[in-house]
């Protein structure tokens, strides 16, 4: 029984759609922190495909540097700052 089956079932008139709220969208749909000195954030849907997370570890791997991010680390690791 679908959750729409159900409602109707015991006379509850639902609209046909309705506004999601912003903040708890963004919530279930991307993964953000910062502290330390570091700020993060990514779309969950990347978890387990690109980001990686080990909960023993308490490690968080990235498969593949966004370019811009990438250009940076390397400036700075040539030497170049």
């Amino acid at each position: 029984m679908s959750f729409t089956e159900f409602a109707a079932e015991k006379g509850y008139e639902l609209e046909e759609s309705f506004p999601a709220d912003r903040s708890t969208l963004r919530q279930l749909t991307k993964f953000a922190g910062s502290g330390g000195g570091l700020t993060i954030n990514f779309d969950a849907m990347l978890l387990g495909e690109r980001i990686f997370w080990d909960p023993a570890t308490d490690t968080l791997t990235i498969k593949g540097t966004p370019p811009n991010l990438r250009d940076q680390l390397q400036r700075r690791t040539s030497g170049g700052n």
